[in-house]
């Protein structure tokens, strides 16, 4: 995990991704977003497992419409490399699965992160309130299989 600079999650705790180019696949993407974030952390096709597939929405946004954004998010088994900063992750930082700073996370990520650091396949949708104190207003979360998480 890292600090994330600027974007969704600015001043969280956070882990590594980004959004799809063109042409790209999600795969093909997170290894992308891996090794330009982190300066240079490389992670296998071999090794990535997909484990969530969250839908964001805020305020008057509705769990039935377009998200307001998509996250799918992966696990790595190994990779190779030394996370390092970059413009938009700062202080990288590996911590205990008992010990999370989850007080400096993003509000919802207590209702999936674990989950993910698991390998428990899920999926769902989260609703924040519309304001700056990003509530979590709604959520629903279930146990899926992996070939449900597909964007």
């Amino acid at each position: 995990m890292a600090i994330k600079e600027r974007k969704v999650g600015q001043g969280c705790w956070f882990g590594y991704g980004g959004k799809m180019k063109p042409g790209e696949t999600a795969d093909d993407c997170i290894r992308r977003e891996l090794k330009e974030e982190s300066r240079g952390v490389v992670v296998e096709e071999k090794n990535l497992e997909r484990v969530a597939l969250i839908d964001f929405y805020n305020g008057a946004d509705r769990p039935t419409g377009n998200p307001t954004f998509r996250v799918l998010a992966y696990r790595a088994s190994t990779w190779q490399g030394i996370p390092r900063e970059s413009v938009e992750m700062k202080s990288p930082k590996s911590h205990r699965v008992n010990n999370l700073p989850w007080k400096y996370m993003k509000p919802g990520d207590e209702l999936f992160v674990m989950q993910v650091i698991m390998g428990n396949p899920i999926k769902g949708w989260i609703r924040f309130s519309d304001d700056e104190a990003r509530i979590v207003i709604g959520h629903d979360i279930v146990e899926c299989t992996v070939a449900d998480l597909v964007i």
